[in-house]
């Protein structure tokens, strides 16, 4: 979709210029809030200039396309054709229009064009907005967009900031930028800020992009974290950062740094899903390490999935590998368990493998009774087969045929 910004300009004068230009909303922007009347907008089409006409054309357009596809482009299209000079003029303009998510959401884009183009000026503009929740917004997109373009300039721009929510807006956000490029900066920010969850989540983010970069350093700084609380969030973020490239470390640091409970035990099931995936042998000794409980059996469980479903062969040929025994018949019970909708077959052969009948039993039932469910016909020939005992049969058979759930 091209739009003809050319005409305009060739009919712009200083006139419409003037008329445009204002230093702030008229209306707060709320999209939440009513359409106005249809007389209202007559007002304004009578008195159009040449930009308005083109920018109610194209909210008309977008706001009747349904498709968020070809919506988009459309918005694309028209912010990418703006000229640089015509973009204080068209965001002005924009903001005193009623209230409408079409409108915020133009105002929007064209502002960050704008903060691209001049971003001194356009932080001016957003910090002129009147207060209401469009401002806050305002002050953040310039101080992404800034950032993006020169984090330094971004930085002293902010810190020039009085106190309040803008400040607060602009800080979050740049430091959210800075992040994965200054990660120090970033938490020098972050930690300014007034105390809030938001605040904690985004020390925790810094902390985790920090990790990527110089784990030692944001680990050390970690534990010096008085609050307890946020010692832990903080801890947790930074091991499931580096589990995607060093999954042992990650786990170490969780183990030795983590109290007993649910952030711990969430982070050592996260760091064992990326850990099976490149070294499932050494993320199955660390595991093994565990002392019985819950988080051991949950730990197990998760592992042997991953694996299962990445490597089901590798696991088959580690399984074989093992001597008859304890361990081999947790794992080969585990493996049965993941692969029995998928292959009932080899599963029930590997719950059959185990050595303790205790074990055995239990396993080749649970095996059972899912193929009952998946394949009835083949799964009564294969049970006929089996060394479970005969009332164990019959009483399989005997749920399977009457539908009974355990």
């Amino acid at each position: 979709m091209v739009f003809a910004w050319a005409w305009v300009g060739s009919r712009w004068d200083s006139r419409d210029a003037a008329e445009t230009v204002s230093p702030s909303f008229h209306r707060p922007f709320s999209p939440t809030q009513a359409e106005p009347q249809s007389r209202e907008a007559d007002q304004r089409a009578a008195t159009a200039t040449p930009l308005e006409e083109t920018l109610t054309m194209l909210a008309a357009e977008v706001g009747d396309d349904a498709n968020p596809i070809s919506r988009e482009e459309k918005m694309q299209a028209f912010v990418g054709e703006v000229p640089a000079e015509r973009l204080p003029e068209a965001v002005r303009l924009l903001s005193q229009w009623p209230p409408s998510e079409i409108h915020r959401e133009l105002v929007v884009r064209l502002l960050r064009q704008w903060t691209a183009c001049d971003p001194k000026e356009a932080a001016a503009w957003a910090l002129s907005v009147g207060h209401d929740p469009f401002r806050h917004e305002a002050v953040e997109q310039v101080a992404i967009v800034w950032a993006e373009g020169n984090l330094t300039d971004a930085l002293n721009w902010a810190v020039t900031l009085p106190g309040g929510e803008e400040r607060t807006a602009a800080c979050r956000a740049l430091a959210g930028e800075a992040a994965r490029e200054a990660p120090i900066a970033a938490m020098s920010i972050a930690l300014e800020l007034p105390a809030s969850p938001q605040k904690n989540q985004l020390i925790a983010s810094v902390a985790s992009e920090w990790a990527v970069r110089d784990v030692f350093s944001a680990v050390s700084w970690a534990r010096e974290i008085g609050d307890a609380g946020l010692r832990e969030a903080v801890t947790a973020a930074v091991c499931q950062a580096i589990a995607e490239t060093n999954p042992a470390a990650a786990a170490t640091i969780a183990i030795h740094d983590l109290a007993a409970g649910r952030n711990l035990d969430d982070t050592v099931l996260a760091v064992l899903q990326r850990w099976a995936q490149v070294e499932p042998k050494r993320a199955v000794d660390w595991v093994e390490r565990f002392p019985e409980g819950i988080l051991r059996q949950a730990a197990t469980e998760e592992l042997i999935k991953v694996w299962a479903d990445q490597q089901p062969r590798e696991v088959s040929d580690w399984l074989n590998s093992l001597p008859a025994g304890t361990r081999r018949d947790e794992w080969a019970g585990l493996f049965a368990a993941q692969i029995v909708r998928l292959a009932p077959g080899v599963a029930m052969d590997w719950a059959e493998s185990i050595s303790d009948p205790a074990s055995r039993n239990r396993q080749s039932e649970a095996v059972a009774l899912a193929w009952l469910d998946l394949d009835p016909a083949t799964a009564r020939e294969r049970l006929a087969q089996s060394a479970l005992p005969d009332e164990t049969k019959q009483r399989l058979l005997l749920i399977a045929s009457e539908g009974v759930t355990r």
